[in-house]
């Protein structure tokens, strides 16, 4: 029987057990490919593992991603389009069912102020923010560079606070 821990690092993370039928019938070259194969089997459990707990994680954001309020949008330093969530999707109007990956930011968003906000954060290094409004919501809207992806941008609907904020002034302008 020859057994060979197969390791990562200082780590065992498996054992590989071949057996012959002949007493001490493994040769020197049997021993040094089995030796081989073990580094070899080592990689690729540690690439699966790694890969299982990459789709972990992907699914785990993409579960925060579509669940979120906030409108999502990432685009690449190319001015692609990386990743838009639901809640952008529903704002602006867009084609649920489309797929908007690689597709020009500002094709795709080319009818919406979005596209003065990008065009602002670009210049500025990738930061810009603004408030605006659309199809009768406001939005504050924060662009911000993401290093090694590109930027980010956020918005989020201030609808409610503007109108308890007009509903205050009325109050004090009522009052006074």
């Amino acid at each position: 029987q020859l057994t060979i821990p197969v390791r990562h690092g200082q780590d065992i993370i498996a054992v590989f057990s071949l057996e012959k039928n002949d007493y001490d019938s493994f040769s020197t070259v049997e021993r040094a490919r089995v030796a081989r194969l073990c580094e070899r089997a080592a990689i690729a459990l540690v690439n699966a593992r790694l890969l299982q707990e990459t789709q972990q994680e992907r699914q785990k954001l993409s579960t925060v991603l579509t669940t979120t309020e906030d409108s999502v949008i990432v685009i690449d330093p190319d001015g692609n389009i990386i990743l838009v969530n639901r809640a952008a999707v529903r704002i602006f109007g867009l084609d649920n069912k489309a797929d908007f990956t690689d597709k020009p930011f500002k094709t795709v968003f080319a009818n919406s102020p979005l596209l003065e906000l990008y065009n602002q954060g670009v210049k500025t290094n990738g930061y810009a923010n603004r408030e605006f409004k659309y199809n009768d919501a406001t939005f504050q809207i924060n662009m911000a560079p993401v290093q090694h992806v590109g930027f980010s941008m956020i918005l989020h609907d201030i609808t409610l606070f503007k109108e308890l904020d007009n509903l205050k002034n009325d109050l004090v302008a009522t009052v006074s």
